[in-house]
């Protein structure tokens, strides 16, 4: 959990419009990004490297119920009480609620964590392949300014964390096209994440994404009939896309770390320590799925399913190491 205060100051080679490459590692370039409203922007440019699995066996029906199981799950006895204040206004009366439909993508747990805690490196990735005219810039340890090049600036802060719930606050503002007038407004997104195993010991994660939206002299009429209808559509195609992206990268980290460690070094719009880091995951991650595949052979070799069973918990299990952002 961010505490007040605890704020820091603040691609080159060839550039392919299909996949981002490094000598034999390509991975394919998700489709061109949509966007249009303040609501979609700040949902898309703080939950970059989300993806959404079936974890509401017990999903309620209505919007009414969606919206309360939701704000329900926000863990406000762990938020400062800011940030607390910050996101009661918005979840209390918002313009648009809406929980994105579900994706599924299979995923190494701390590539997962890092790109979702990262974004900037998911966005950089992006503009190397000329995907997006989205820009990203980290601001402090948990906060980014992003402009979509369309009309809308935002200010996002990733307010609490842990590997199963990531609350982001932010605000923004539009000025463009679809709507008549400048329009300022904040937004709350609640990502829940699950983690499961396959018989592989591969991962599969997911996360239900609910995002609040308050607009600010914005008629209800135009809402209804424009920003729900449109935003509904394009934050949809985002998030799948996102989704389908981060499983990709992962799977390239592990089948061929080095590729992605040279990757990392063409990403010139992340902060140094950041670009090291995700070099360094790449280089781990690369090891761990190496090891793994060797001690499946061995498990093949013995007859044993209980020793892949035992692997894929015990590698499950590391998740919890990964403590709530403080």
């Amino acid at each position: 959990m961010r505490k007040n205060g605890d704020h820091c100051p603040v691609g080159q080679g060839p550039l392919s419009r299909h996949s981002v490459s490094s000598n034999s590692l390509s991975i394919p370039r998700p489709d061109s990004y949509r966007r249009f409203s303040l609501y979609l922007v700040l949902a898309a440019t703080s939950c970059l490297a989300c993806a959404r699995t079936g974890c509401a066996s017990e999903v309620p029906t209505t919007n009414k119920e969606l919206r309360e199981n939701a704000i329900q799950s926000i863990p406000f006895d762990r938020l400062t009480a800011e940030s607390k204040s910050r996101i009661l206004s918005v979840v209390n009366r918002p313009t648009i609620h809406r929980r994105l439909p579900a994706q599924d993508v299979e995923c190494h747990p701390d590539v997962h964590i890092f790109l979702l805690r990262h974004p900037e490196v998911v966005v950089n990735m992006w503009q190397i392949m000329g995907a997006t005219s989205m820009k990203l810039m980290r601001i402090g340890p948990y906060s980014f300014d992003s402009t979509d090049g369309a009309g809308t600036d935002a200010r996002v802060e990733l307010v609490y964390g842990t590997p199963e719930v990531h609350v982001l606050y932010g605000e923004g503002r539009y000025e463009g096209p679809l709507l008549k007038r400048a329009t300022t407004g904040r937004c709350v997104m609640l990502l829940r994440s699950e983690y499961a195993a396959d018989d592989t010991r591969r991962t599969r994660i997911g996360s239900s994404l609910d995002v609040f939206m308050q607009l600010d002299n914005v008629g209800a009429e135009i809402v209804a009939k424009t920003l729900q209808p449109l935003f509904g559509k394009t934050a949809d195609h985002n998030f799948a896309e996102t989704a389908k992206f981060v499983g990709r990268v992962s799977e390239a980290i592990e089948s061929n770390g080095e590729g992605v460690e040279r990757l990392a070094s063409r990403l010139t719009n992340v902060q140094p320590e950041v670009r090291d880091q995700f070099a360094r995951l790449a280089q781990r991650v690369h090891a761990q799925t190496a090891a793994r595949m060797v001690r499946a052979e061995v498990d093949v070799d013995d007859g044993s399913s209980t020793n892949v069973r035992a692997n894929a918990a015990s590698r499950l299990g590391r998740r919890a190491v990964v403590e709530p952002l403080r």
